[in-house]
């Protein structure tokens, strides 16, 4: 059976929202007085933040080399962000701590996220919007958590 390639496919679809989504977010951040953020900053700041946690988490959690999270974060430490510490636990490692204007950068992109899922969601349905989030947070609990019950009960 061959595909209609006229209706994209979920990947896709991600990415469009993405693109769409994503530059609005930034002019809000900037807009909020962080105007030295880029795309590039946001695999490591995104949910649920890099406060606390090691590159390595980090660089897992963006799907990016370590190099590439410990270049960004670099830059935000330059920028005043974040702070790296030696972790008490291993000497060898270092901890990402968010300093007060870290915090806040981080609390201007979750208020860009909410306007941004508010826009999204403004065309939908509340049962619509409540099923899509069911169903993309059971996606994303499976490829973190594992198959849950639910994913073994698959619609005939």
């Amino acid at each position: 059976m061959l595909l209609d390639e006229s209706v994209p496919r979920l990947p896709a679809l991600f990415r469009m929202l993405w693109q769409q989504t994503y530059p609005e977010m930034l002019r809000q951040v900037s807009a909020a007085g962080f105007d030295d953020i880029r795309l590039a900053h946001w695999p490591v700041l995104q949910w649920p933040g890099p406060d606390g946690q090691r590159p390595s988490v980090i660089a897992e959690r963006a799907g990016t080399s370590k190099q590439a999270v410990n270049h960004v974060l670099r830059d935000l430490e330059r920028l005043g962000y974040v702070e790296l510490r030696s972790d008490p636990r291993d000497s060898r490692a270092r901890l990402v701590e968010l300093t007060a204007r870290g915090h806040a950068l981080v609390e201007a992109m979750f208020d860009a996220a909410t306007a941004a899922e508010r826009e999204l969601e403004s065309t939908l349905t509340p049962g619509q919007r409540s099923e899509l989030k069911k169903t993309l947070i059971a996606v994303w609990q499976r490829d973190v958590f594992g198959a849950s019950p639910a994913a073994d009960t698959a619609d005939s």
